[in-house]
């Protein structure tokens, strides 16, 4: 899969949606912007960046098919 196959794919990916939710879900209703959601983001980009660099690597292990 492409990085934007895969970027689009977490519009569906259920764990996702939950994590959005629990971080939003005691805030709601405020109406105020406090930057939690883009604290959020920059912290789960270089937790989530190693799974994917090790998931690319991985492709290189598994046999060919054809």
């Amino acid at each position: 899969m492409t990085f934007l196959a895969v970027a689009a794919f977490q519009w569906v990916n259920p764990k996702a949606w939950a994590i959005a939710l629990t971080v939003d879900a005691p805030h709601a209703g405020h109406g105020r912007f406090d930057g939690r959601g883009v604290t959020f983001g920059l912290v789960n980009l270089p937790c989530v960046c190693p799974w994917a660099m090790f998931g690319q690597q991985m492709r290189r292990l598994r046999p060919s098919t054809s």
